[in-house]
């Protein structure tokens, strides 16, 4: 009489080795596209709160049009008390009072938060 030993044959672990990987094709891009989404959503959250401490600053010491914002003097009107960062290491450019905020990194991927184009 033969003796089986207790365990899991080849078979069985190649199957369950392509159904995990299978998975892993599946879940990979759709991680990739919802962490690029949550970057995009933060960086345009960051430039809406800019562009309302620019708003909030121009009516307390009424700036005119066209001058130059200090980025010192805004920090006191953002939430955090400090200049955002780029989730994906761009760089914030407050512009001028009449311009709004723009990154470095997200300018050519989507458009600005503010503009008339996107309510």
């Amino acid at each position: 009489m033969l003796k089986r030993s207790k365990g899991f044959t080849l078979l069985e672990i190649m199957v369950v080795v392509m159904l995990i990987g299978m998975l892993a094709v599946l879940a990979i891009p759709n991680f990739l596209i919802s962490r690029e989404t949550a970057r995009m959503n933060t960086c345009l959250n960051n430039l809406r709160q800019l562009d309302f401490a620019k708003v909030q600053m121009v009516m307390e010491h009424r700036i005119g049009l066209g001058e130059a914002i200090d980025p010192d003097e805004l920090v006191q009107y953002l939430k955090g008390l400090k200049m955002p960062v780029c989730p994906a290491s761009g760089t914030y450019d407050i512009g001028d009072i009449d311009q709004p905020a723009a990154c470095s990194y997200e300018s050519d991927r989507f458009p600005h938060a503010l503009s008339p184009d996107n309510p």
